[in-house]
């Protein structure tokens, strides 16, 4: 018993060093950042960055707001500093409208066409938090458009679609042309296997077995390392 103590008493030294390095490594971030605005004031793109650094540093998210509001002030465009703004006022400061404004700033302001990613995040932001079933439809929509084997993607259709319309056939489908596309992942058509027997379609449940088999056939010569993950 007198060794088990000893032990745990070293732990927790161990334990407050670690503690100790780590609030020494922030304090000398927090250094550098002020450092880093003190070689250039005016900067919006640093002042913008030095925003996100006191998130992840955990500072105060007040501070980080005025940060990215200041930057934006200069880059009123900026798809980045418009999107970690929306994140802080959601998930830090859980003001859910000014989020949904800068969330809707950044993917207006895409040059391109906003990344699925980003489209996905926020069509999940208007069904979960704003609760706004119609657009977060029409978002999600418009990732499928983009990524139609996007496996997440589905998980969230089978929930919402049931949710709205109490029905699976829709995400049936969707799982159907997202094989179409990756006909040989595994996990893929595990999942679509999963959500049939979750909703009692037995028959379409039992033809894509069929196709995962095959496929863990395949796997199974191509890459027999992966054999003990693939399960039946």
């Amino acid at each position: 018993n007198e060794k088990k103590i000893d032990f745990e008493a070293g732990k927790d030294e161990g334990d407050e060093e670690a503690e100790e390095a780590k609030e020494d490594i922030r304090e000398y971030a927090i250094e550098m950042l002020k450092a880093a605005r003190a070689l250039e004031p005016r900067n919006a793109l640093l002042i913008g960055r030095h925003g996100k650094a006191l998130e992840k540093l955990g500072e105060d998210p007040l501070r980080s707001e005025k940060c990215y509001n200041y930057a934006l002030k200069k880059f009123p465009n900026n798809v980045e500093i418009s999107w970690n703004l929306a994140k802080l006022l959601e998930k830090k400061l859980e003001r859910l409208d000014d989020a949904a404004v800068y969330y809707e700033k950044a993917i207006l302001y895409s040059n391109r066409k906003p990344t699925s990613w980003r489209l996905f995040q926020y069509g999940k932001f208007l069904w979960k938090k704003m609760q706004n079933t119609s657009a977060a439809i029409n978002v999600f929509n418009r990732v499928f458009k983009m990524d139609p084997a996007n496996s997440e993607l589905l998980d969230t259709f089978d929930d919402i679609i049931y949710e709205v319309f109490k029905e699976h056939d829709t995400v049936i489908e969707m799982y159907q042309k997202a094989i179409d596309i990756r006909p040989d992942d595994f996990n893929l058509v595990c999942k679509c296997i999963e959500f049939m027997l979750k909703y009692q379609k037995y028959r379409k449940a039992d033809f894509a077995y069929g196709r995962a088999c095959d496929v863990a056939e395949k796997t199974i010569v191509e890459f027999p390392e992966r054999k003990q993950n693939i399960h039946f």
